[in-house]
């Protein structure tokens, strides 16, 4: 929706792997490539870049991910792990108006809590360096307690109407 319409110029999708990020990049891809309803409102959004039989042999019919991609109605979409700064990320001139931050929490950063302290600080430098109108969206699984989504939970709290937590 926020891409058909521009509603974000830029989108990020951040995840602890970054092969997660790019996996969900693919499935949106493949929407855009092929549901006929979003083809027939808004045309072909996305079509993806012709490849010589030497590519296609290369990549194997296997890969599912992409790790970015620009729509026709020059909408960026691109992938991240938490390990990558969120600093100097830019479209243009347009700065992320979309966060998606999924995946942050799962039976590798359960085990360390450097690593979950780091995916905390990813998430609060991201937070502080947002432009004004940009939005986040937390999809991840509640795994420990006072792990990356009991932070997630606590500041969504603290934003009153403006942030929404579900179970």
């Amino acid at each position: 929706w926020l891409m058909a319409y521009k509603k974000k110029k830029y989108i990020n999708v951040d995840s602890y792997d970054k092969k997660n990020a790019e996996s969900t990049l693919f499935d949106v891809s493949q929407e855009l490539m092929i549901n006929k309803r979003l083809i027939s409102d808004f045309g072909r959004l996305y079509t993806k870049r012709r490849r010589s039989q030497v590519e296609e042999e290369e990549e194997g019919s296997e890969v599912k991910r992409i790790g970015m991609f620009i729509t026709r109605n020059k909408v960026k979409v691109e992938s991240f792990s938490t390990g990558t700064s969120t600093r100097g990320r830019l479209f243009g001139r347009h700065r992320p108006g979309l966060y998606l931050i999924d995946d942050v929490e799962n039976e590798i950063t359960k085990e360390s809590w450097a690593i979950t302290t780091s995916i905390i600080n990813h998430i609060n430098a991201l937070r502080a360096g947002m432009g004004p109108g940009a939005k986040i969206l937390y999809l991840t699984n509640y795994i420990q307690e006072g792990g990356v989504a009991t932070a997630i939970m606590e500041h969504v709290k603290t934003l009153g109407p403006r942030g929404v937590v579900r179970n």
